[in-house]
């Protein structure tokens, strides 16, 4: 791994500085000031150091170069011809970090950087003044040191891993003892139900003996009185028998004669007479009808021949006519008198209508003259008329904007009353429900039943009501209230069942982050008060919400999920399913359904009275604008004075053309005077022509309705002759039925006579049939009455339910109803029973043992994961040590080969790194080296780590400010040796540790901040 570039973009005192950096050794020159630590604070920054200490600033501002809103960092890295590229942005205190451009959040940048060895580790950076402060660190420093040395990266990356998937298990673990728990309380009320059961049962049992014991009394006297009743009716069940003989053979012979005569009757009523009949009526009928139709179409006929023969004989006088008016308008000259006519006729015209248009505009004339004076009572009407006309119109818009709504409040009603019937149900939580609101108003600190405190889409209701009992916790403010609440139900002995509380101060739950699968989290669709929202952590959970099962499926045992159909899904990968008897999100949904439909009836009431006001507003403004319409009207419309001349001007022209054309018409009238003769002839010429085109246009219509009648005369004769045809086909017809209706008549007579005499006969054997009757009739009372007996009898037998199954004890019966009595109240007492309770308890028992058999699993498999971490700490011991063991043989080597200073060790005690330093035989006390001394032990023990374990980059940030010359020439000799396997980065202002560099990057300070130049040897 390399560094390949580095571009610091007003970050620091770099407004934008684009350093290249060479594979080995890179060197960093410039004065004091001039930002030459910079680099190096810009390379922990884009390695994701968040320290301001340690990135030297007091304030995230202080990153960011005077003037700028941002810093911006980029470090383009080669691993083995791979190149990656390292963002990181701060902008008002915020910071975003990239890696190849994806972004990422920081514990995935550092993760990333992790797993490319490049994490911020002390070994990285080397900076001013802490070289020689490496061999003064505190026993975790020096620890930290070593161990990022060592490399134990791997071990700790490993352990993370175990203790996540630990931390895994437990969650699982709390998850299924959660579930137990639940289960474990709904187990302790099923076995209290089964004692109720089998109480239920033991009272139900001796109350089935008792009625039976009693009924068994009731039952042997009701069978002895029966007994009795049955013999009396065979007695007479044995006379009727006699009885129904005789009856019998005299219903024999009526039978007889009843057969005979039914089949003379049948004979006679057989239908072929009325048959016969009523097919000859209907061939009359059809007959008459036909003949009706025949004698239509001959009436229509004649008139049409008669209109026809008038028709011609009009014509005929029509051409005659035509042929007298030619004769008398043929060769006559009157045109020029004509011309002198009709130029008359226009002339008198043209006059008539002056003379209207000129009396007109006078009256006009008159009218405006006189409106003058009442021009401003005309404009203050015409104002109100405006303003009538706008609020008459702004109340209808207004009045359609009340229809609209009142028409959407009716549907949403409509809407609300569906779902109203769809949520309502028999609530369970009422009793509570009311407790609680009782509570609120009398204890201070409840809040409310958590159904009552959250608010969801309907749609959700059946995903909300697989939580169940959590519903109908209660929440309150402290576990002081928690405390008062128990005591008050204790105290009043309320049987609410079991009751959950839930004390805000003390509840202790793990807040969850969204998740991108399904729909999210269940919380994020929940709605509740601020401070509240834990109440939603413990109640739903990490709960996600899906849409369905299918959906579910695909991350069974991942998450806890629930579906829209309130189908749970477990992190065991237990399914629930099915619905509770009631539901208890429905009572909430059903109440504030009821709540907005009274808030719509309500508003609904108040639009129905506004529309009301504005409809007899509306009323009372059209007829004020009605009545400011007539004074408008009657009051015309204002004139100026400039009108007022145009119509002056208007009426003496007239007046003049008036004159002009009397004049005209005199001339012409007094010439005419001179052809009075000629002019009577003409006019007469002109009265012919007229009548000659008026009896030719006649004419020529006559001959349309001449041609169109003959036509009409045609049709008419042919449909006679097919209606004369039909005619005489049914008078054949008629005759025939007539005769066979004449011959079925005569044998029908005959057979009536027959019919007669048999009725006679038959009319004695019914007497003698009737009184057999009534005998019998007698006996049938007096058996009903004792079959009503007996009937009575057996139905009471059948009310009396004794059954042989339930035994029977002896008694005093009154005693016996007197306990029957009381199991019966005690019975009535026990209200709603679950009578599969034990089953339900011994199926929860099994559930239960499953749930302890996975938690124990789970519990073995933490062990395991434990041991893991054990091992995993055990290696990463051996492997410290040998590592320590390595480092100090080297570390031994190097200050050997530094004359005079003598052998330092490096020991591993357990839970510390001791530095040691021997000279003569003699141990040094390290306090007492020089800074010189110090800062090359340090420098030493890092490459003699490194020898060990190469970093692919390291930093060192002026560490040879304490040196002497002779030991900066055996660093540039260390630096040397290791730039093999490490690529170096050298701030410094020596010029001799300079010259060890083959990339010298010079750094220098002006106005615009610091500035690069670079040299490649």
């Amino acid at each position: 791994m390399r560094l390949k570039t580095l571009r610091l973009k007003y970050f620091k005192s770099f407004r934008d500085g684009n350093i290249v950096f060479n594979s080995d050794i890179n060197v960093i020159l410039g004065p004091n000031g001039s930002g030459k630590s910079n680099i190096c604070d810009g390379l922990k920054f884009v390695l994701g150091e968040r320290s301001l200490n340690n990135l030297r600033a007091k304030s995230s501002r202080d990153l960011i170069y005077q003037g700028a809103q941002e810093a911006h960092v980029e470090a383009v890295l080669d691993d083995n011809g791979n190149e990656i590229v390292l963002e990181r942005i701060i902008r008002d205190d915020k910071n975003i970090y990239y890696i190849n451009s994806k972004r990422l959040t920081y514990e995935e940048y550092i993760n990333e950087l992790s797993k490319l060895q490049l994490g911020n580790s002390y070994r990285f950076f080397i900076m001013q003044g802490q070289v020689e402060r490496i061999i003064g660190l505190s026993k975790k420093e020096r620890l930290q040191l070593l161990y990022d040395g060592a490399g134990v990266n791997q071990f700790e990356n490993r352990k993370e891993e175990v203790i996540e998937n630990i931390r895994e298990v437990d969650q699982k673990i709390s998850q299924l003892s959660l579930v137990v728990g639940e289960k474990i309380k709904y187990l302790e009320e099923l076995k209290t139900e089964m004692e109720r059961v089998e109480r239920y049962r033991e009272i139900q049992n001796r109350i089935d003996v008792l009625r039976n014991s009693i009924m068994y009394r009731e039952y042997s006297s009701r069978i002895r009185t029966l007994e009795n009743l049955k013999n009396k009716m065979d007695e007479i069940m044995n006379r009727q028998e006699e009885m129904k003989r005789k009856a019998e053979e005299l219903r024999g012979k009526i039978d007889e004669i009843n057969r005979e005569r039914e089949r003379i009757t049948e004979e006679l009523t057989s239908g072929q007479s009325s048959k016969a009949l009523i097919e000859l009526t209907e061939q009359q009928q059809a007959l008459e009808k036909k003949r009706e139709e025949l004698m239509s179409y001959q009436r229509i006929l004649f008139e049409r021949n008669k209109m026809y023969n008038s028709m011609l004989s009009k014509r005929q006088e029509l051409v005659s006519a035509i042929e007298a008016l030619k004769s008398k308008v043929k060769n006559v000259d009157v045109d020029d008198i004509q011309k002198y006519l009709d130029e008359l006729k226009i002339i008198n015209t043209e006059k008539n209508t002056i003379e209207s248009e000129l009396a007109n505009i006078m009256v006009k004339y008159r009218e405006f003259t006189d409106l003058r004076s009442n021009i401003d009572e005309l404009n203050r009407l015409k104002e109100e008329q405006a303003r009538l006309s706008r609020e008459i119109v702004e109340s209808y818009r207004r009045d359609n904007e009340l229809s609209k709504m009142l028409k959407e409040i009716d549907e949403e009603l409509r809407r609300l009353e569906r779902e109203k019937d769809t949520y309502q149900f028999q609530s369970n939580i009422s009793a509570l429900d009311t407790f609680v609101k009782d509570l609120k108003g009398n204890v201070e600190g409840v809040y409310d039943l958590v159904i009552n405190l959250i608010s969801f889409d309907p749609k959700l209701r059946n995903a909300i009501d697989a939580f169940g009992v959590r519903l109908l916790n209660i929440v309150v403010q402290d576990i002081e209230v928690a405390k008062r609440l128990r005591d008050i139900i204790k105290n009043t002995g309320l049987r609410l069942g079991r009751i959950s509380i839930i004390p805000l101060d003390q509840l202790n739950v793990q807040s969850y982050r969204n998740v991108n699968i399904g729909l999210g989290l269940l919380k994020t669709h929940v709605q509740i008060d601020r401070g509240l929202e834990r109440v939603l952590d413990y109640v739903f959970g990490d709960v996600v919400l899906v849409n369905d099962f299918d959906e579910a499926k695909k991350y069974i045992g991942k998450y806890r999920m629930v579906t829209l159909d309130g189908e749970f899904f477990d992190m065991t990968g237990v399914v629930s399913i099915g619905y509770q008897g009631s539901s208890v999100s429905a009572a909430r949904v059903y109440a504030e359904i009821v709540k907005r439909i009274e808030e719509l009836r309500t508003k609904k009431e108040n639009v129905v009275a506004e529309r009301e006001r504005i409809l007899s507003k509306i009323s009372e403004m059209r007829e004020r604008k009605a009545h400011v319409d007539s004074r408008i009207n009657l009051m015309s419309v204002n004139i100026s004075d400039r009108d007022l001349e145009s119509m002056r001007d208007t009426i003496e022209r007239l007046q003049r053309r008036k004159e002009e054309l009397t004049r005209r018409g005199a001339e012409i009238e007094e010439m005419l005077g001179r052809y009075k003769e000629r002019v009577k002839h003409a006019e007469e010429v002109a009265a012919y022509r007229r009548e000659l085109e008026l009896r030719s246009q006649e004419l020529e219509n006559l001959d349309r309705g001449i041609a169109e009648l003959d036509a009409e005369i045609k049709e008419l004769n042919l449909k006679i002759r097919q209606m004369s045809d039909e005619v005489r086909i049914a008078e054949l017809s008629v005759a025939q039925k007539r005769r066979k209706y004449m011959e079925i008549d005569a044998k029908a007579k005959e057979k009536l006579e027959i019919s007669k005499a048999k009725e006679e006969e038959l009319k004695q054997l019914g007497i003698e049939l009737q009184r057999v009757s009534e005998e019998l009739a007698q006996m049938e009372r007096l058996y009903y009455r004792y079959e009503k007996e007996r009937s009575n009898i057996e139905v009471e037998l059948r009310n009396i339910s004794y059954r042989q199954d339930i035994p029977v004890i002896e008694g005093n019966v009154d005693s016996m109803k007197e306990e029957l009595m009381k199991l019966e109240a005690e019975l009535a007492t026990f209200g709603n029973m679950n009578f599969k309770a034990k089953e339900m308890y011994e199926m929860l028992s099994v559930d239960i043992g499953e749930l302890d058999q996975k938690i124990s699993k789970l519990r073995q498999e933490k062990e395991e994961l434990i041991n893991i971490i054990n091992e995993l700490e055990a290696k990463k011991e051996i492997h410290f040590r040998e590592f320590i063991s390595r480092v100090n043989a080297r570390f031994g080597e190097l200050t050997q080969t530094i004359p005079g200073f003598g052998r330092a060790d490096i020991e591993y005690t357990g839970d510390d790194v001791i530095i040691s330093l021997t000279r003569d035989g003699k141990k040094v006390r390290l306090e007492s080296l020089s800074g010189g001394e110090r800062s090359l032990l340090g420098l030493l023990l890092i490459f003699a780590m490194n020898q060990e374990n190469p970093l692919p980059i390291a930093v060192f940030d002026e560490v040879d400010a304490a040196l002497d010359r002779m030991n900066k020439e055996r660093l540039k000799e260390f630096i040397k040796i290791h730039s093999e396997r490490t690529q170096f980065i050298i701030v410094t202002h020596s010029q001799d540790v300079a010259r060890v560099g083959k990339n010298i990057i010079g750094v220098s300070k002006s106005k615009d901040g610091s500035k690069l130049a670079q040299i490649s040897l």
